[in-house]
């Protein structure tokens, strides 16, 4: 039973990301900026602020160096003792008691900070455009409920989630390996890790000299990068807390009759200077970076080939993120440090800017703007919403608490199931554009139709000849046929549950087809059940043949079965259990389409991680990889499948970094291009549909785009999201339950 807190509550500390750049002169200096009229109010928002700054700016630094403790020793140790378990199970000891201490010391510290500082300021004022302004952006630390009071913890809590995403994302690109290097040395680290595993086996360079240079060449990078993550934390940082201070004080003044400090004349020009000087020094240590590193990497002893490598520190792996920030190709020393300085400093300033929203804003006030300078935008993804359909009773029926959408294989025609109308609603689509026009819906009782009542599960045979739907109030799967020209649907078949069915079917609400269109699998709540049917390639109709059920034959991880999926060779099914936090996975029998459970992937198991509340499954077209989408992890965990058995491994974990437009704020639902290349998600709360490159050995993400809905986002619960590919790729098709939508999003073919 999960507790209700697991389900979302509590107060919403919202925080904005986005990238900044150096401070530059601009010449010209707003009239005013927003202030809190309350004295009182204006000075509890300036120490609150001066508060979050520096918890930040110690946990960032914080968790780097425990990083280096554990990454950066599992490096030492494999370049310079290679085969050394000795070696590997101290640093492993090493960092578990570094990282203990993180959790018991460092985030409580921070979270006395804040309470502390943050004590006397409104929850209000936290969102408030003339307060702190974190209402600038709405996902990330929760849903907002304005019945809970304001608790400063709250904020500390949000801030160390989003600030140790960051860390490990910086880490990252100093050291590619540390994912991998943290896993080999068998590490589990005490607060959720945002680390990339670009794969690897751990080995080092084999050769004792070369080793040692590795060595010396990434402490180097990392005591360098250091230096650069500080100088921007405190440029951007206490610069736009400098001037947030001096905004508030005109409150202050105002209250006593000092008008000639509303305008923050005496305290302006000093937030200003503050300003181009941190600055200056900004730029000063980012320049200094490639001679600092240049004096400790022996180009000589290990050339850039060498230490490229994958058993070097694997700096091909950054090739994608490098091209995002102006660096392509990775093909000299100075290539990765140009990259590293531009990445550095783009992140750091992502993450003071999530401190003080407001900076953009308080730096325009002080003469200042803050500009492009060496932090290059990531180039986005051509995602952009082309056409939303609301329920209209005339013009798109059917759409009332929409489920789940799927796309014809023949890419004609867009099919919805929806919850609340009891339907499935068709779309005939334009293959230029993607854009549908409405066919109309089919009704549960209407027209001898049955089995639709709660429509939320649908799926097209490979053949595009049927339509089968999960009913979840009917407890049933519905077969319809499909006319591939017009795309009408004509009702065949249901099947209820009862005794026929071995009572599998209660609460139905995924559906499968298996590529060779000759078993459907039906996944039902709270029956804790997958049903296996035979299909008529001719009629569509279907005969049970068996199921599979919780604790029946020593299956388990098919509780709340939320989706089902297939290998592309359909040797194996696999089921999204949200009650369970697992994946199981089962062998198919390609002949009766029975099920043989092969075991499950469950969170906080054997190193699982993420997987809490999975509710989407996605199968690379290439077998390799499984994608689960965990709604309450806020994640997509990577797992990598056993090409003969059809077994699932935990490989990798892409976690939600706060505030960000990636797809993963409650992610719903994941879809893969035909092609294995992209990788789409779609989450609730922040309504944001985002494109994933997808690495087709390791199975790693890179976040390519997103694009908000066109509806807009909205606070509380936005419902249920679907989401469909065409096979052509070139458009999305995304459903939302609570505002009753269909939209079309274009996507770069």
């Amino acid at each position: 039973m999960r507790s209700p807190s697991r389900r979302g509550g509590g107060a919403r500390v919202a925080v904005l990301l986005a990238l900044g750049a150096a401070l530059v002169g601009d010449g010209s200096t707003p009239a005013r900026a927003q202030r809190l009229p309350d004295p009182g109010r204006a000075a509890a928002a300036v120490l609150c602020q001066q508060g979050i700054v520096a918890g930040g700016a110690r946990l960032v630094a914080r968790r780097l160096r425990l990083l280096g403790v554990c990454a950066g020793g599992a490096f030492a140790c494999v370049q310079t003792q290679p085969g050394s378990a000795g070696c590997l199970t101290r640093v492993r000891q090493r960092c578990e008691r570094a990282f203990a201490g993180y959790e018991t010391r460092d985030v409580p510290a921070v979270e006395r900070t804040l309470r502390r500082r943050c004590g006397g300021l409104a929850f209000a004022d936290v969102l408030a455009a003339d307060g702190l302004g974190h209402a600038s952006a709405t996902s990330g630390c929760g849903a907002q409920d304005d019945r809970v009071p304001w608790d400063p913890t709250s904020l500390a809590r949000c801030l160390v989630a989003q600030h140790a995403a960051e860390a490990d994302r910086l880490f990252a690109a100093r050291l590619p390996r540390a994912g991998e290097l943290v896993a080999v040395s068998g590490a589990s680290l005490a607060a959720a890790s945002a680390l990339p595993d670009f794969g690897g086996d751990g080995a080092g360079l084999g050769e004792r000299r070369s080793g040692r240079a590795a060595k010396r060449c990434a402490a180097a990078v990392a005591r360098a990068a250091d230096r650069v993550v500080n100088a921007e934390l405190r440029g951007v940082g206490r610069c736009g807390g400098a001037v947030l201070a001096c905004v508030q004080s005109g409150a202050a003044a105002a209250a006593v009759g000092k008008p000639e400090k509303v305008a923050a004349t005496d305290c302006l020009p000093q937030a200003a200077a503050m300003c181009a000087d941190y600055a200056a020094r900004a730029a000063s240590v980012a320049d200094g970076l490639p001679a600092a590193v240049r004096r400790r990497c022996d180009v000589a002893l290990l050339p850039f080939g060498v230490l490229r490598a994958a058993n070097a520190a694997n700096l091909d792996a950054l090739a994608s993120e490098c091209a995002r920030h102006g660096v392509a190709p990775l093909a000299t020393l100075d290539d990765y440090l140009g990259c590293l300085i531009r990445q550095q400093r783009c992140r750091s300033r992502a993450v003071a800017l999530r401190e003080v929203p407001r900076a953009r804003e308080l730096a325009a006030f002080a003469g200042r703007r803050l500009g492009s300078g060496a932090c290059a935008e990531a180039p986005a993804a051509a995602l952009a919403s082309v056409q939303m359909l609301q329920r209209d009773a005339a013009a798109a029926s059917g759409l009332d608490g929409p489920r789940a959408v799927a796309v014809s294989p023949d890419g004609a025609h867009v099919y919805v199931a929806s919850f609340d109308d009891d339907s499935v609603a068709g779309f005939r689509r334009d293959a230029e554009d993607g854009r549908v026009t409405p066919l109309g819906a089919r009704f549960d009782g209407v027209d001898g139709i049955d089995g639709l009542n709660g429509a939320r599960g649908i799926a097209l045979s490979p053949d595009g000849a049927h339509v089968y739907l999960a009913g979840a109030r009917d407890d049933a799967v519905t077969v319809f046929e499909r006319d591939g020209a017009s795309g009408a649907l004509t009702f065949v078949q249901r099947r209820k549950n009862g005794a026929s069915v071995l009572d599998s079917l209660n609460g139905a609400r995924a559906v499968a087809v298996s590529p060779d269109g000759k078993h459907v699998y039906v996944g039902a709540d709270p029956a804790a059940a997958v049903a296996t049917f035979a299909r008529d390639p001719a009629t569509g109709a279907l005969t049970f043949v068996a199921r599979v059920k919780e604790g029946e034959g020593g299956v388990s991880g098919v509780r709340g079965p939320y989706a089902l999926a297939l290998s592309p060779d359909g040797a194996s099914l696999y089921v999204a259990s949200f009650d369970d936090d697992a994946v199981a996975a089962f062998a198919r029998d390609p002949a009766t389409g029975a099920l043989t459970f092969l075991g499950r992937v469950t969170d906080g198991e054997n190193g699982a991680e993420g997987l809490d509340g999975v509710r989407a499954l996605a199968v690379a077209p290439d077998g390799a990889h499984v994608y689960a989408a965990a709604e309450l992890a806020r994640a997509v965990v990577i797992l990598a499948r056993d090409p003969v058995t059809g077994a699932l491994a935990p490989r990798a974990v892409r976690r939600h970094v706060f505030g960000a437009p990636d797809g993963l704020g409650r992610p719903n639902a994941v879809a893969i291009s035909a092609d294995g290349a992209r990788v789409f998600t779609i989450s609730g709360y922040d309504d944001v549909v985002a494109e994933f490159a997808r690495d087709a050995t390791s199975g790693a993400l890179t976040l390519a785009g997103s694009t908000v809905l066109a509806i807009g986002p909205q606070l509380g619960d936005p419902g249920v999201l679907g989401l469909a590919l065409a096979p052509s790729g070139t458009a999305l098709y995304a459903v939302q339950s609570a505002r009753d939508v269909l939209e079309v999003i274009a996507t770069q073919e």
